[in-house]
């Protein structure tokens, strides 16, 4: 459904309010700027409609990490549960178990990457945020059938300190962002990593030594719901519960800013009740993925 045709009364314009962050920036900028100031993904004045009704339900659980190939949409619940969907035909495909299956499995961001694991031609390895537990990245090998673990990423907390949050692939660059709890509790601290190769093993430990930059207590309003990378913005998702927020924004960060910039989208009254999760990128649209409810198209007019 292009959303240039879209009723009137699914449209919905919001406001936002833009603030520069002076986090503390301890290294250098990684190498991600094409030598133009990058533009986020969603504006002030934009658009959005319901495009994908979640049909299947699994005990309650709340539905997490989202991530897009194709038209393929893939739901992760809490757990390791992964549900299916066709987006051009909004139908219900399969449902599976995560190699990663597992009751401390949080689930709750998921990006695709950009190597295709052996013996699977058809879908790049996808990346779980296990959030909780020790906040691992688990990469999978994922089809429309099945998945299998096939590395396990995390951060070497003699170092960092703290387990990572959620885990995400820009895909562009080959890099590896990590988003962890900051000092205060109520801010985030972003690192950032080579994308280690699925021949560097099952196993990955990342150290201070492999950091290619870093960015130390940047404060953002609300609950981390997902993560998302794309042509130099970061984009987090949060819902309320923490520092003053209510309803659901989400954070638009300019990798590019030495003082972080930041944008911040309310996503308006209509989804003040809602629980927005993780979201991607999908033919020029943001897809975001609601609790319970389904996925939304948010669209610039």
């Amino acid at each position: 459904m292009k959303l240039k045709n879209l009723s009137i009364s699914l449209l919905c314009l919001c406001f936002f309010c833009s603030t520069t962050v002076n986090a503390d920036n301890n290294s250098s900028i990684a190498t991600i700027d094409n030598g133009r100031e990058p533009i986020p993904l969603l504006g002030s004045n934009f658009t959005y409609v319901k495009s994908l009704d979640f049909t299947q339900k699994h005990n309650n659980l709340p539905n997490e990490g989202f991530a897009v190939y194709r038209n393929n949409a893939f739901v992760i619940y809490q757990t390791g549960i992964c549900d299916i969907y066709n987006l051009k035909t909004g139908k219900f495909v399969n449902s599976f178990h995560l190699g990663s299956y597992a009751t401390s499995n949080h689930a709750n961001a998921a990006n695709f990457g950009v190597e295709f694991p052996k013996g699977n031609p058809n879908f790049p390895a996808i990346y779980i945020s296990e959030c909780s537990g020790q906040g691992r990245c688990f990469v999978e090998s994922i089809t429309t059938t099945g998945s299998k673990l096939i590395q396990t990423i995390s951060l070497n907390l003699s170092k960092f300190g703290k387990r990572g949050l959620d885990w995400a692939v820009d895909e562009e660059n080959s890099l590896l962002y990590c988003v962890q709890t900051g000092n205060r509790g109520t801010n985030y601290n972003i690192f950032v990593f080579r994308l280690p190769k699925l021949s560097a093993g099952s196993n990955v430990v990342l150290n201070d030594s492999d950091l290619l930059n870093q960015w130390n207590n940047i404060p953002l309003s609300g609950v981390c719901q997902g993560l998302y990378v794309r042509k130099g913005y970061a984009y987090l998702p949060m819902s309320g519960g923490a520092n003053g927020l209510n309803g659901c924004a989400l954070h638009e960060i300019n990798l590019t800013s030495k003082n972080y910039e930041t944008t911040t989208i309310n996503l308006g009254p209509n989804f003040a009740n809602m629980e927005c999760e993780d979201l991607y990128f999908y033919k020029n649209s943001l897809l975001i993925s609601f609790n319970g409810t389904g996925v939304y198209y948010f669209a610039n007019k």
